[in-house]
């Protein structure tokens, strides 16, 4: 999307990727021209826009999973103690609790 200077005349041509290949559209040096760089700002800014929402959005679930994760570990180290505390004991890590045994 720029302007291209050709033997002292500025000419407007859009370019983008359609199915991997660039595919460029000429619109000239008239007003069909500015039309097309107007509308190419318009959608520059929108597309921005969007981004930085993007952004805002990703950041804010970003530190809610955060908080979450945090909340998972404590409550996951609460339940080992309270197991811990009742007698139960894991035989391999990552296996189910086992109440120990007591031979006595």
């Amino acid at each position: 999307m720029a302007w291209s200077l050709i033997n002292g005349t500025r000419y407007y041509y859009r370019s983008r990727y359609v199915d991997g290949v660039v595919k460029t559209t000429y619109y000239g040096k008239g007003l069909g021209a500015r039309l097309a760089e107007q509308a190419d700002t318009v959608e520059r800014i929108r597309q921005a826009s969007m981004e930085e929402s993007d952004r805002h959005h990703i950041h804010s679930v970003s530190q809610q999973i955060s908080q979450i994760s945090k909340t998972i570990d404590w409550v996951d180290t609460l339940t080992r103690a309270d197991a811990f505390a009742c007698g139960f004991h894991r035989y391999r890590r990552g296996s189910d609790w086992r109440l120990r045994s007591c031979n006595i």
